[in-house]
């Protein structure tokens, strides 16, 4: 009888061990193919810090000028860093994923494009309570203990939107608005900062007004979807504002393709080729809205070591903003070809 006890008792610890055992392996397995990404530290010199930057592949903010900038700040500061991407549906439960292996990784500091989730929230106090110094993107989150947000500002970038549309309307019509799907949260609209900023641009313009807003998801084709419909049930709406490069092209094909190039003022976000192109051209988009990729990996670095090293630091960073449009178009593009050239 003890022996039979004896060799279950065995039997269930040795399960338990194989268990623990294999969830180790998987762990490790899983640390060592989502830290599988690029590095910032090419110094033979040990860093200082270690800082995880956790951004979103499919985000425009995150190109080589934003690279450029961490870049510069890790060699200012001595900070080896490492750029870890994620996409796909579930792109919070892979933020998660990513800043649990910041713990794991035992990183002093982490930079991550957050949004405004309970279980993120949560993360972000877990991080800070450990020791690691979080710096939000995209989202300002005050509610945590994050050491500071950076990033444009999304009140300003609605005021520069709307006053945007509102000379690309000469003041008069109905404006919609094509966000990214994630601010579908926002229940009341009063809520969202960017929608708000828009609303008080045109306040100055009581023949314009700002009709509607809708919310894509990843993809070209979505953001087509959804402008054709606004263009089809909503025949008074003649200006249409982006809120990031993708959308932007996307609308641009519906315009084109439906005629209606001479009807709709198109405002885009971002400063990709392409919208340049329209935008010298003179052609379907007006203007666009860009943000100074470059200062916000800069200075999102920078705050991370000003952090460590003083301890109190601003709690948001509101980064450079600019429309572009037919008039400053010529000089941004010379800038940018020069930018691009000395880094080659």
């Amino acid at each position: 009888m003890n022996k039979r006890i004896t060799f279950t008792t065995i039997l269930i610890l040795s399960m338990i061990l194989l268990f623990l055992l294999g969830m180790g392996l998987y762990l490790s397995n899983s640390i060592a193919e989502a830290t599988k990404g690029e590095y910032l530290w090419e110094s033979m010199l040990p860093a200082e810090y270690h800082v995880m930057a956790i951004l979103d592949k499919s985000n425009q903010t995150y190109d080589l000028s934003f690279k450029e900038g961490l870049k510069q700040s890790s060699e200012d500061y001595k900070i080896a860093v490492e750029i870890i991407m994620f996409e796909g549906e579930n792109v919070e439960d892979e933020v998660l994923n990513i800043m649990d292996l910041a713990i794991y990784a035992k990183a002093d500091g982490v930079i991550v494009h957050a949004f405004d989730n309970p279980r993120i929230i949560n993360k972000i106090d877990e991080l800070m309570h450990l020791g690691i110094a979080v710096i939000t993107l995209n989202e300002d989150l005050p509610q945590t203990d994050r050491v500071s947000y950076v990033g444009v500002n999304r009140y300003k970038i609605g005021l520069e939107a709307g006053g945007a549309l509102a000379r690309a309307t000469n003041g008069v019509g109905k404006i919609a608005v094509i966000e990214q799907q994630n601010y579908q949260k926002l229940s009341n609209q009063q809520q969202d900062l960017l929608l708000l900023g828009i609303t008080d641009a045109l306040r100055d313009y009581p023949s314009l007004s700002f009709e509607l807003v809708r919310y894509t998801k990843q993809g070209l084709l979505n953001a087509e979807i959804l402008a054709t419909e606004i263009a089809r049930d909503y025949p008074e709406i003649n200006g249409i504002f982006c809120t990031n490069a993708e959308n932007t092209l996307g609308v641009v094909q519906v315009l084109v393709d439906n005629n209606l190039v001479n009807r709709i003022a198109l405002v885009g976000y971002g400063d990709d080729d392409e919208i340049l192109g329209y935008i010298e051209r003179g052609k379907i988009i007006e203007s666009s809205v860009v943000t100074d990729y470059k200062d916000i990996g800069k200075e999102a670095l920078k705050v991370f070591y000003e952090y460590k090293k003083n301890s109190y630091v601003p709690s948001y960073i509101n980064t450079a903003l600019q429309v572009i449009d037919e008039e400053n178009i010529a000089a941004y593009m010379t800038e940018k070809s020069e930018a691009y050239d000395k880094n080659q």
